[in-house]
């Protein structure tokens, strides 16, 4: 009888890493769960939280040798449930920096999660020179992406220019939080 209630007791204790399995990982935390609990995560990782508002969590903290790095924890409005998370690496004023940083944080993807399903380095105007693709950039018309796709989702490395500042973004998407049905659905398909 004992050991019966040590094994019910075990199985108990392993059901919630189990339903972490099958999700993205950011900084080694799977994207699941409420965004607020995975906000946590990150703090005892070294992150600061500067605001939560809305659903989305934003945060500063290092990742990829970075030292402080914006991050936000983004959620469904009506679970709560973490869905995506973007780390915002802040590049200059300058496009030969800012493309130098892109492509070099595209390479360390490359190297840990093989060639992109999907890249692309282009513009849908004429840009020649720094200014005209920074401006590129700014007026929605540079189109460079990368993108790796799972079966738990994908990241998308991405340039923007935002309130006034240049970022290369590091996008994770996880495709189980997404979903529009319960994961009951899927358990009985």
């Amino acid at each position: 009888m004992r050991r019966l209630l040590s094994i019910l007791l075990a199985l108990l204790l392993a059901l919630p890493l189990s339903a972490q399995e099958g999700h993205l990982k950011f900084k080694d935390i799977p994207l699941y769960g409420n965004y607020q609990l995975f906000a946590q995560k990150l703090i005892q990782k070294g992150f600061r939280k500067s605001s939560d508002r809305d659903g989305v969590a934003t945060l500063a903290g290092p990742f990829m040798g970075f030292p402080k790095v914006t991050v936000k924890v983004n959620s469904d409005p009506s679970t709560l449930k973490v869905t995506s998370v973007v780390a915002m690496l802040e590049a200059e004023e300058n496009w030969e920096e800012l493309e130098a940083l892109y492509r070099e944080t595209v390479e360390v993807y490359t190297q840990k999660y093989g060639q992109p399903r999907d890249h692309a380095e282009a513009f849908s105007v004429e840009a020649r020179g720094g200014a005209a693709k920074l401006e590129a950039l700014r007026s929605g018309q540079c189109l460079y992406r990368s993108h790796w796709k799972f079966g738990l989702g994908d990241i998308f490395i991405v340039p923007l220019f935002s309130g006034g500042k240049y970022y290369i973004t590091c996008t994770y998407n996880d495709n189980k939080e997404k979903s529009l049905y319960p994961q009951s659905v899927f358990d009985d398909i």
